[in-house]
């Protein structure tokens, strides 16, 4: 096998496997905003709610920030911060809210997670009261955040493949073949 055909091969798997990992990510990073959104009606319940924005921590890429108004009786805002980790069994999961500021205890982060996120129907029923308004631009930008380094490593081995595939027309072309 030429040099060339190889490293053409080397730069097409580097960029398959970068951009295979960006997708999971993208992925996951959607689950943890959706997440983060269903749990809302779960922590205030009364109301409708209106969600008027949604942003990733530049300090921290696993939390997210939920801007939103309770309408009702008495409207008023709010803001959910949603913390996402590994959990003991490998699976990303929420490990972390704080609503208006404070933190919420990990006992009812557990009945959170298992009563009210755990049951579809209940987050669907959940999912009724909230109106979203957020930019969809907006939430591209809170689930890609920063670019993450398997995309910046597809870019590189893109633009190796190119150089390389132009190195050997350059090569081909000199040697007349």
């Amino acid at each position: 096998m030429r040099l060339g055909n190889f490293l053409r091969m080397l730069a097409a798997a580097a960029i398959a496997a970068a951009l295979a990992s960006e997708v999971w990510m993208l992925s996951t990073a959607y689950r943890e905003t959706q997440t983060c959104r269903d749990a809302l009606p779960a922590l205030e319940d009364s109301g409708d709610l209106i969600v008027g924005a949604l942003k990733r921590d530049a300090a921290l890429p696993s939390v997210y920030e939920i801007d939103y108004w309770v309408t009702g009786a008495s409207p008023r805002p709010g803001k959910l911060r949603c913390a996402f980790g590994e959990a003991p069994d490998g699976d990303r999961r929420l490990v972390g809210l704080e609503l208006g500021g404070w933190p919420i205890g990990d006992a009812r982060l557990i009945l959170l997670e298992r009563f009210w996120l755990g049951d579809a129907e209940a987050v669907r029923e959940g999912a009724r009261r909230i109106r979203d308004v957020v930019p969809r631009m907006e939430l591209l930008d809170a689930v890609i955040g920063r670019p993450h380094p398997s995309l910046i490593a597809a870019i590189v081995c893109a633009l190796l493949a190119v150089v390389f595939e132009a190195l050997g027309r350059r090569r081909e072309t000199r040697s007349g073949r």
